[in-house]
């Protein structure tokens, strides 16, 4: 009765700690699909903000006066843009200070696409073009040059890396402790030499 008591209370351990360590491990997909989705998310906004370079015509400027308060004349705020053309395909952009990027003088940038209008220049911008949305790729800089320069930033590469470098690092994480988990079921002590009695 004691051997067999010891064998039942054994194995009701081992049903639990089976059970919940299982339970634990299928849980461990959720979070594979959390940290992938983070992933993800953080790529598009690296993507979308880090800078990217294009060398286009700039054809025109223009800056558009919207009224913020429809009781007070005087409440209003001035969008500049920027009207560029790459291989006889239009790129617009938008003027605008931004704290991340410490860009304070859309002004002095404006009157520089004045200056240079009708010339091949480098424009240094991040965001994208959405007409759905009305969302313009803002311009950081505008340098004349006569060498072509396109494409993503050094930044942005050295970003995508970093974060898929994270990526992986806690999916290599996470992988390793669900097969520690899974491993950390074993078969009890006495249930073992329960059935080695009965063999």
């Amino acid at each position: 009765m004691t051997k067999e008591r010891q064998m039942q209370d054994s194995t009701s351990q081992f049903t639990i700690k089976n059970g919940l360590t299982s339970f634990i491990a299928n849980k461990f997909k959720f979070a594979y699909s959390a940290v992938f989705a983070l992933f993800v998310i953080t790529s598009l906004v690296i993507f979308i903000y880090a800078p990217s370079y294009k060398t286009v015509e700039i054809t025109g400027t223009e800056a558009k006066r919207s009224q913020v308060d429809e009781n007070n004349a005087q409440a209003y705020v001035d969008t500049y843009y920027i009207y560029t053309t790459q291989i006889d395909k239009s790129f617009v952009l938008r003027n605008e200070d931004n704290w991340v990027y410490f860009k304070f003088n859309s002004a002095d940038i404006q009157a520089e696409a004045q200056n240079v209008q009708g010339t091949t220049s480098v424009v240094k911008y991040y965001g994208f073009r959405s007409n759905i949305l009305s969302i313009f790729p803002n311009v950081l800089t505008i340098e004349k040059t006569n060498t072509p320069v396109n494409g993503f930033s050094t930044l942005g590469y050295l970003g995508l890396c970093l974060n898929f470098l994270l990526f992986s690092y806690f999916a290599f994480k996470l992988i390793r402790l669900n097969r520690r988990l899974k491993a950390s079921v074993a078969l009890p002590e006495t249930s073992k030499a329960t059935l080695e009695d009965h063999s």
